[in-house]
């Protein structure tokens, strides 16, 4: 458990650029395992309930990883975590056969609830930048023109600063369920 909240705070490289990207994961787990197995492997840390509950699990007690739903076909989960975090990662994984047992084409992305919040808010913003900046150009008057830069320097600050802090978020969860679903299906190599 150490490793994995050293790993999400080290900020060298490729890890700061990992911190603001998009919050969109998508990798594949290569193993060597059968699809029986995979699903053996996973059963044991996932909690059978919805992922959307899985950050509302304050006050129970589990030795589960992760909440949600494994099938033969693939998984749909989320951490369970005891802190808030509304960038908690859905994690989606689909089986496919792989070369030497079975390959697993993981998806991380974000709550539709909260895409579609974002979505808006970025829209708010946009539409706040384009009327301080419409308003000034088509005033008959230029003494607005501070006013303006002050609107749309606080817009955009405050667009810079949700998007930072939600991709930062999202990396953090998103390396740390990688982790865990890594380790749950290596195979020990001879």
């Amino acid at each position: 458990m150490a490793s994995i909240w050293a790993d999400a705070f080290d900020f060298s490289g490729s890890r700061l650029r990992d911190l603001v990207r998009f919050p969109f994961r998508q990798f594949v787990i290569e193993t060597e395992l059968s699809e029986v197995a995979v699903v053996d492997r996973l059963r044991p840390i996932i909690a059978p309930r919805s992922p959307f509950f899985a950050r509302f699990n304050f006050f129970m007690r589990t030795d589960k990883f992760f909440a949600g739903s494994v099938s033969p076909d693939g998984f749909k989960i989320a951490r369970i975590i005891r802190y808030g975090n509304s960038f908690l990662p859905i994690v989606v994984g689909r089986f496919e056969p792989g070369p030497t047992g079975v390959r697993v084409q993981v998806t991380m992305r974000l709550t539709q609830c909260l895409t579609t919040f974002l979505m808006l808010y970025f829209a708010i913003l946009v539409v706040v930048i384009v009327a301080a900046v419409g308003l000034e150009i088509f005033s008959s008057q230029t003494k607005g023109i501070e006013g303006m830069f002050a609107i749309v320097g606080i817009a955009v600050g405050m667009g810079a600063f949700a998007y930072l802090m939600g991709s930062a978020a999202f990396s953090i969860e998103a390396r740390k369920a990688r982790r865990l679903l890594e380790r749950a299906l290596q195979t020990a190599r001879s």
